[in-house]
């Protein structure tokens, strides 16, 4: 996965200091038992707090996301 702000599933603001998640980014991990899921981060503050709201100190960092795991080990979801 590319690392850095805007090329994985965050942009960073160097102006508040914050991490925000890119809209529409899926992330899909395969297990080691070769089973898959996918994972959409939602928010990376505590309490999913509107992003608006936030500033550097305001919250701690805590990932809110959706997943959604494929038990048969098909990437059809």
């Amino acid at each position: 996965m590319p690392t850095g702000s805007g090329n994985g599933w965050y942009n960073y603001d160097d102006v508040n200091h914050l991490i925000l998640p890119i809209p529409g980014v899926v992330l899909v991990f395969r297990t080691a038992d070769g089973k898959y899921a996918k994972m959409r981060i939602e928010n990376y503050y505590k309490g999913n707090p509107q992003l608006e709201s936030l500033n550097d100190s305001s919250v701690a960092r805590y990932y809110i996301f959706e997943y959604v795991y494929q038990p048969n080990g098909t990437t059809k979801f």
